[in-house]
């Protein structure tokens, strides 16, 4: 019998999450000290660096300031791609539900940090 969407999917997320090496927290510790100002350069790889403008900082504090304390931030899916390993976070505030998209070098630099606001 086949398996239900619903459930492949829940035992995927749970997968990841298993194997996933502390990721989680250091993603949220980071996202959790740009929404009180504070960029963490040195989790950054050069690109990332160079993504995080001022302007793109300003931007991703003043939508995290606006929605309120993280009260959730979860590992959703992981996945490799061109040598570096994706992942996609759920997150919620009090106010706002959003998509953290992430990928990572094998030095664990992020390369891509981005936040992605639902509706």
């Amino acid at each position: 019998t086949p398996v239900p969407q619903s459930l492949a999917s829940e035992i995927s997320t749970l997968l990841a999450r298993l194997s996933d090496d502390g990721a989680e927290l250091r993603h949220r510790a980071f996202l959790v000290g740009l929404s009180g100002g504070r960029l963490d350069r040195s989790v950054l790889s050069e690109n990332g660096q160079r993504f995080f403008t001022s302007e793109v900082q300003a931007d991703y504090v003043g939508m995290l300031k606006s929605a309120g304390p993280l009260k959730s931030f979860v590992l959703a899916r992981r996945f490799r791609r061109g040598g570096m390993v994706g992942r996609i976070y759920r997150g919620a505030t009090a106010r706002r539900r959003f998509v953290v998209s992430t990928f990572s070098l094998p030095d664990e630099k992020l390369e891509q940090f981005l936040i992605l606001p639902l509706p």
